[in-house]
């Protein structure tokens, strides 16, 4: 890895074809949460609809867990209930955070992927952005199971971006010298 990182780039536009392959994944990747998003929010107001036709007391616990207002045992006051209001349970929690955190960190990744890739190797951002998709493409699932688990997506990603950018960085300096 290290070989790769260091790795002088040739100036060839051909030879950034990893790195766009990777983008283009990141992309796919992107689009399927956002599907998945609305997705969701179509499912959940369906399962409303159906349960506002009940007259049992079981539909506001099931909203609750589907994403809707907390039930009466829900705790009130935590932190996602601040944060996320009338999403802060279930499912629409779940894929909102995905949409939500994925767009957060998308500028310094892809950034990061070309500035590497042009300024130091397309070949090692692309391995490292081959890591960073796959461990980003987890969050879905690990953001369901809370912290510590969600860790499992977010610090392998932030070691991405740094290392794309440490040689960067380097690169840069040496200028200077």
């Amino acid at each position: 890895l290290k070989t790769a990182l260091l790795s002088e780039h040739t100036g060839d536009s051909k030879d950034l074809s990893p790195a766009i392959l990777v983008t283009v994944a990141w992309v796919l990747m992107y689009y399927i949460f956002l599907f998945n998003q609305s997705a969701a929010t179509f499912y959940v107001a369906k399962q409303r609809k159906l349960e506002s036709k009940k007259t049992d007391g079981d539909s506001v616990a099931s909203r609750a867990k589907e994403g809707g207002k907390a039930g009466a045992g829900e705790k009130k006051g935590r932190m996602r209930d601040v944060k996320y209001g009338a999403r802060s349970t279930g499912l629409l929690l779940v894929v909102d955070r995905t949409v939500g955190n994925t767009s957060e960190q998308a500028i310094p990744f892809l950034l990061s992927l070309w500035l590497h890739a042009v300024f130091v190797s397309p070949a090692s951002a692309a391995a490292l952005g081959w890591w960073y998709v796959g461990f980003r493409a987890i969050y879905p699932i690990v953001f369901a199971k809370g912290v510590p688990v969600l860790f499992l997506s977010t610090l392998p990603n932030y070691t991405q971006i740094v290392l794309l950018l440490y040689p960067v960085c380097a690169k840069a300096m040496q200028s200077y010298q």
